[in-house]
């Protein structure tokens, strides 16, 4: 019997996958939780059995899980981060999940004017690899054109 690797993203990619006597499951440190456990669900059921991996690092979880409340409670979301972040991506589209007005940011250059129109509050999250004077900025900008926002992290 021949080994197999396969790399998945998705749900759907893990249905794409065959039948086999064992199944191991090695997580991206950034991958999204809830993500892994759909792809465990279906793993689970094409083997007998299933070892994982768990890599997932406890502060991208927790950083994930903060900046979904955040977003539950504001007008608009401001992901702050590099747009080649797989972090910054992933905490964006959790966000995104929680509130269609997020917004993935590099510098406060990128936040456009109508963004803030009749919002009354603004929450920021950040990448983990976002330097602290970006988001100082970004604070900053938003305190200048609109004097209130909601969360900082």
């Amino acid at each position: 019997m021949g080994d197999s690797a396969y790399v998945v993203s998705s749900a759907e990619e893990a249905m794409k996958i065959g039948c086999h006597k064992r199944i191991g499951i090695i997580e991206q440190t950034t991958q999204r939780v809830e993500n892994v456990k759909k792809v465990m669900d279906i793993l689970f059921h094409k083997t007998t059995e299933l070892k994982v991996h768990n890599t997932i690092c406890n502060a991208t979880y927790n950083r994930q899980k903060e900046a979904r409340r955040i977003a539950e409670k504001v007008d608009l979301m401001l992901i702050v981060g590099g747009r080649n972040s797989s972090n910054t991506v992933k905490l964006a589209k959790t966000c995104r999940e929680s509130n269609p007005e997020t917004y993935h940011i590099e510098t406060e250059k990128d936040i456009k004017p109508d963004w803030l129109k009749e919002k009354k509050t603004v929450g920021i999250a950040s990448g983990a690899s976002t330097p602290e004077w970006i988001l100082n900025n970004v604070t900053k900008y938003l305190i200048s054109k609109r004097g209130k926002f909601c969360g900082k992290h």
